[in-house]
């Protein structure tokens, strides 16, 4: 499932997605993304491949032994099961994922 940045704070449901964040596209029905797309409430992102991301190298092949290619892959897979498939603390899992958000999010 693609990937959004939320251009707007949005509510509904009982949730809320603060402007600006990252979110998985399977956190809203369908019709709701055509409808915040076209009001241009949100926003899909295209980010680059791992082995692309500048000072990245060596993240990138670690993910790629555990079948990770693409940051929305990693963005979609918990950072335990990352952590797991590729030997790798926890920590610096969690590490990886904030640096990957910060790039993203530039």
């Amino acid at each position: 499932m693609p990937h959004y940045r939320a251009l707007r704070s949005l509510s509904g449901a009982g949730k809320i997605i603060e402007q600006g964040t990252i979110f998985d596209g399977a956190r809203l029905k369908n019709d709701a993304i055509e409808t915040l797309l076209e009001k241009q409430k949100i926003a899909p992102i295209y980010p680059p491949p791992l082995e692309a991301i500048p000072n990245w190298d060596e993240q990138a092949k670690v993910l790629e032994a555990a079948n990770i290619h693409s940051v929305e892959a990693f963005l979609e897979m918990p950072d335990t099961e990352i952590a797991k498939a590729t030997k790798t603390k926890l920590e610096t899992v969690v590490k990886w994922r904030d640096e990957l958000l910060t790039i993203v999010l530039k």
